[in-house]
């Protein structure tokens, strides 16, 4: 498990503020055989990037020695948490490990992820997508993206009632 900060050309403005860095966390479980799954999760802010990791690196001895199976895993992290609940950083934590788990195991049986998990691999068009005040701002980013070859742009403004989502 490896924790980053990783600097954004963009910053990216969300509800909660501007976020100038992604907080990363790189989840790595190996299976008795020596195959490697991975996931990469996205902590939000900072401030969640260590707890979220030491929560993941002592969650640990639940999973050694067992099977690579990723939905009996989720369901006993689960149920071990159902007290605490499995939101906010527990959630994360869960999702890091499963994404994982379900990496693995797609590795060890030599088959891509989305047929492992019944769906068919097909090419999945890019896009753009960031936060900014105003309509004006979002033009101004749609723009950006579409001179970058962007064909999609996910915007998403902020007016003083609410939030606007957009996709086009």
């Amino acid at each position: 498990m490896t924790p980053l900060r990783v600097s954004m050309p963009e910053p990216h403005r969300t509800a909660s503020g501007i976020i100038t860095e992604s907080p990363l966390i790189v989840t790595r479980v190996f299976t008795d055989q020596g195959i490697a799954g991975t996931s990469l999760i996205f902590t939000y802010t900072p401030a969640a990037l260590k707890p979220t990791a030491e929560l993941i690196e002592n969650l640990e001895p639940l999973l050694t020695n067992q099977p690579v199976a990723p939905q009996q895993i989720f369901d006993n992290l689960n149920a071990k948490f159902r007290l605490l609940g499995t939101h906010g950083l527990v959630g994360m934590a869960i999702a890091a490990i499963d994404m994982a788990l379900w990496d693995a195991l797609a590795r060890a049986q030599r088959v891509p992820l989305a047929r492992l998990l019944g769906g068919a691999e097909r090419p999945i068009q890019a896009y753009g997508a960031l936060g900014f005040d105003g309509a004006t701002d979002c033009a101004r980013q749609a723009e950006h993206w579409a001179t970058r070859g962007l064909r999609g742009v996910r915007l998403i403004f902020y007016t003083l009632r609410r939030k606007v989502a957009a996709t086009c």
